[in-house]
């Protein structure tokens, strides 16, 4: 919520021409992209690469119960 409140916020520094702007909009374009790309990751990736870790510790958990249950003697 913070982070597109901070976008919408930065848009009109990055697109509104006068006087000055031309040092301010390379700051806000900076500021502005990697304020983009932090939160697509933070959305996305962060998510997805939890999953396959949890789905990787549930399949080694799997194959080492199986171990020790194959050596139990009946």
């Amino acid at each position: 919520m913070s982070s597109v409140t901070s976008v919408f916020a930065l848009i009109p520094l990055v697109v509104s021409p006068g006087a000055g702007s031309e040092f301010y909009r390379g700051l806000g374009s900076v500021v502005l992209g990697r304020l983009l790309v932090s939160t697509v990751f933070t959305i996305f990736l962060v998510p997805a690469l939890l999953s396959l870790v949890l789905d990787a510790y549930t399949s080694v958990r799997r194959v080492m119960n199986g171990r020790r249950n194959d050596n139990v003697e009946v």
